[in-house]
């Protein structure tokens, strides 16, 4: 207890008629006294939290709305949830006995008059530091059939997806909650029965409520679905938090649009399309390309004899468009192969004759008449010539031989 003020010193006369006198039902107080008030740390946080001077003979509540400050400043000292210890633990109440026994009930308590010097003791919760919140994708055409509890869904009743599942590394925390049309101000009921559509947006709201003993660290690390979330509103053991949940389709089987056929010499394409096989939304698309076809060459048709002099001609279409045609000439001695027919349907012409086609002209294998074929029928003399000689020198010398 400290002593203010000095008391001012009044006749005995009058003193001695204020004893004999009393004041029926009135306390009379000490001007001046003033008792001091302790809020103690009691294991965690600074060994004295805060201390309040109260002038005897009024409450608490009086001596915060007289300081500077007011309540704004004492609370952001004593508060619940706001004092912590290395991000462990947080105020949950203040009590009278060192073994919270009997917690403080702010607005009844702190209305009583203050007579003595007094000690309140604070109960401390461990910190919850991580929240991991699952929400599971639900399918387009899911049934939102969670239980309606008269102001929040209750998750834990949710026969289909979106489920919700929080744990943190201390506690099991208690989950609630609601859905609307993405938009935060939507009716909270509004959902309730509806059936969920593929690629659109429903807004999640979660709240998460620690159990007794535990609050909110006031830095608390919130993922949802793996990635972490800093929109959350928070109090020492309550917390709100909102995601986006777009339900996915049920893709069907690939389909065939847009097709452009390749040819021979062009790359054609097309459009492969999936749709969804509950509300036929078309989820996506894709172009392809089909590479070009290339030439189907049909058999050689002679359309001009070779002679001696003069080489001939011959010609083949293409079985995937006629239009496309290959010419190419040849020799007299080729004639046999040509009348014959070659069958060679690549883009390849046979022997070494000059070819061209309907698309560009002649072909890589055209080469220049060289006269090669003369040299070779000289040479085919010149061995004929040899072996007749041989054989009349063999005959002769049989015949000298017997004479």
């Amino acid at each position: 207890m400290k002593q203010g003020k000095k008391i001012i010193a009044v006749p005995a006369a009058i003193l001695t008629a204020i004893s004999i006198v009393p004041m029926i039902g009135q306390v009379t107080y000490a001007e001046g006294t003033v008792n001091t008030v302790t809020f103690k740390g009691n294991g965690h946080g600074p060994e004295n939290i805060y201390t309040l001077d109260v002038t005897e003979g009024e409450t608490i509540w009086d001596a915060i709305n007289n300081m500077e400050g007011g309540q704004q400043e004492f609370w952001s000292k004593v508060d619940i949830g706001v004092i912590e210890s290395d991000n462990e633990y947080s105020v949950d109440v203040y009590c009278r006995d060192a073994g919270c026994t009997d917690p403080l009930y702010y607005a009844d308590d702190f209305k009583e008059v203050i007579t003595e010097d007094t000690v309140f003791y604070a109960k401390w919760n461990t910190c919850v530091k991580e929240v991991k919140i699952d929400v599971t994708r639900p399918a387009c055409g899911t049934k939102v059939d969670t239980e309606w509890n008269g102001q929040y869904w209750d998750f834990t009743t949710q026969k289909e997806s979106p489920q919700v599942t929080v744990t943190s590394g201390n506690c099991e925390l208690l989950i609630d909650g609601y859905m609307d049309g993405f938009e935060p101000a939507g009716d909270p009921k509004a959902l309730n029965g509806v059936t969920m559509t593929g690629g659109k947006k429903y807004g999640l709201f979660v709240n998460v409520q620690t159990p007794q003993g535990y609050s909110f660290a006031r830095e608390v690390n919130v993922t949802i679905n793996g990635a972490e979330y800093t929109g959350k509103s928070v109090s020492d053991n309550w917390m709100q938090v909102y995601a986006e949940v777009t339900p996915a389709h049920a893709e069907a089987a690939p389909v065939t649009e847009n097709a452009v056929a390749p040819t021979c010499t062009e790359d054609g394409s097309h459009d492969e399309v999936v749709y969804c096989t509950n509300c036929g939304e078309e989820v996506s698309r894709k172009n392809v390309t089909d590479k070009a076809t290339g030439h189907d060459w049909n058999a050689w048709v002679i359309t001009k004899e070779a002679t001696e002099t003069e080489k001939g001609e011959r010609t083949r279409t293409c079985k995937n468009d006629p239009s496309h045609t290959q010419t190419e000439t040849f020799s007299k001695k080729e004639e046999a192969t040509a009348q014959g027919g070659n069958d060679d349907t690549s883009d390849k012409g046979g022997g070494s004759s000059s070819k061209k086609n309907s698309t560009g002209g002649p072909t890589s294998e055209e080469s220049p008449d060289t006269g090669d074929n003369n040299l070779s029928v000289l040479w085919q003399t010149l061995v004929c010539a040899s072996a007749s000689a041989i054989a009349v020198v063999i005959v002769y010398l049989r015949t000298k031989q017997y004479k």
